[in-house]
């Protein structure tokens, strides 16, 4: 699962707005009923006196019975019905007795109840009350009862003579259907708006927190592959550190190895050279043979030495030890000892040194050990 914090916060907030938005619906379609129902008990209780006050001020109208003398109520019945439709009317004296009502006794007494007796109370003081009942039974068009949404109302019946309460006119029209086309339209129309708006804030949440959430792994992928260069930046500065060492500790042992190897091959060759001298020079006579072999043991001998006088020098160089001896050096008399230490390696090689144009008594300024190993160098490279 790659966002999971998106999803579950998906679920949450589609879960959430569902239920938001039914309460919102619930709640603005009671505010949207309370006004349809009030839309229709002031349009039917209007409509009602207006009709009943032209119907009663035709004649002169002292008492409640001068209502229904000659089927005059059953006439204004008729038309009045017509716009109503569906609708229970009585009219009722002073003391609460119906003198007139268009349904049957059953409903005359369904309507007299404790509810009944409070509004027709209120009709006697003068005041038209009107309001919405549900589930009422009243009669259809063709006398048979139903149950439907009404509009009860309670209107007081004036005099014309003194303009005193003479009666109540008591009505229950039936507004079932116009009534739930209404709401249907008006939660209808809070319903559509209500939904786009919750699914917008809900798709910007959403939107909002997978953008978070994408940023975090991004910041987080990141991080790990930072933390993951740096432990390998780490690691190789390990090894390199663990290879300086290394070649640290190989060094020391390098120069430890030709100073020991130095000094060891430099005291027996000492006392090799030594004894070959005392024997060229202090011996019984001997033969050119035994004069040679002991020639060639001090040549090579004194090439060896050389080679090690090389390795120590290069141990000098290192610790920074090394120094040259200026002396003024006769040309002459270095190439003559040139030729002399290195005619042996010559006749190895079949090659031969010939020094020309030698300059007899010239001086050159240099460390003689040094120059005669400089050279000695080049020639035994040639």
């Amino acid at each position: 699962m790659m966002y999971p914090l998106t999803l579950g916060f998906g679920i949450v907030t589609v879960i959430i707005v569902v239920i938001g938005t039914n309460l919102l619906i619930r709640e603005a379609s009671h505010g949207v009923d309370q006004q349809l129902v009030r839309s229709f008990e002031n349009e039917i209780s209007t409509d009602l006196a207006r009709e009943f006050d032209r119907f009663s001020a035709d004649d002169s109208l002292q008492d409640i019975n001068d209502l229904i003398v000659d089927g005059r109520m059953d006439g204004w019945y008729e038309h009045t019905s017509v716009d109503l439709g569906n609708s229970f009317f009585a009219l009722y004296d002073m003391m609460g007795t119906p003198v007139w009502t268009n349904g049957s006794i059953r409903l005359i007494e369904e309507a007299t109840s404790d509810h009944h007796h409070k509004a027709f109370d209120i009709a006697l003081s003068g005041a038209l009350i009107s309001e919405l009942r549900h589930n009422f039974q009243i009669t259809d068009a063709n006398g048979d009862p139903i149950i439907a949404e009404v509009v009860e109302t309670h209107l007081p019946v004036f005099s014309n003579t003194d303009n005193e309460v003479i009666g109540v006119l008591e009505t229950y029209v039936d507004i079932g259907d116009e009534y739930i086309v209404s709401v249907a339209e008006a939660r209808s129309n809070i319903l559509n708006p209500a939904v786009k708006i919750m699914t917008s804030i809900t798709v910007l949440l959403i939107t909002v927190v997978f953008v978070a959430e994408m940023l975090r792994k991004r910041a987080h992928g990141h991080r790990i592959e930072e933390e993951r260069r740096r432990a390998d930046a780490d690691l190789q500065l390990i090894r390199a550190q663990a290879q300086v060492q290394e070649l640290a500790i190989v060094e020391q042992e390098r120069k430890r190895f030709l100073s020991v190897v130095s000094h060891e091959l430099k005291t027996p060759l000492t006392s090799i050279l030594a004894f070959a001298d005392i024997l060229t020079r202090h011996s019984d006579p001997l033969t050119e043979r035994q004069i040679k072999h002991l020639n060639l043991v001090k040549r090579n001998g004194r090439r060896l030495d050389q080679l090690i006088g090389d390795l120590l020098d290069v141990s000098r160089i290192e610790t920074g030890n090394f120094s040259l001896e200026f002396s003024d050096v006769p040309i002459s008399d270095l190439f003559d000892d040139l030729t002399e230490s290195l005619q042996g390696m010559f006749e190895l090689k079949s090659q031969k040194l010939l020094v020309v144009n030698l300059a007899s008594g010239r001086l050159v300024s240099a460390d003689r050990s040094r120059i005669f190993q400089v050279i000695s160098n080049i020639l035994s490279n040639a």
